[in-house]
């Protein structure tokens, strides 16, 4: 399950539900760009495909097998997460 921490803030917010779906499923939740632990993005103004793009990288590093589900657990769950589900499965 990719899971994608609201912004501003780092995948550190999601240890507690990490450690509640522990042991269920394969889990990874990376810091987006200039959140968390991650350097910015080296672009001046970054915009969803930016940020899109990266999640994709980061899915392409996984390999065969990677993520299948994707979560957002901030209170924008369908129209972010939906979004970048669209920008990730149109490629």
């Amino acid at each position: 399950m990719l899971m994608l921490h609201a912004s501003p803030g780092g995948a550190a917010l999601l240890e507690p539900l990490m450690s509640a779906l522990a042991g269920q499923r394969r889990l990874i939740a990376p810091d987006t760009l200039g959140n968390g632990d991650s350097a910015p993005l080296a672009i001046q103004q970054p915009e969803l495909p930016d940020y899109a793009g990266s999640m994709l990288r980061v899915l392409d590093t996984l390999g065969e097998g990677g993520v299948l589900e994707f979560a957002d657990p901030s209170h924008r769950t369908g129209e972010k997460a939906g979004r970048i589900e669209r920008f990730l499965t149109s490629k």
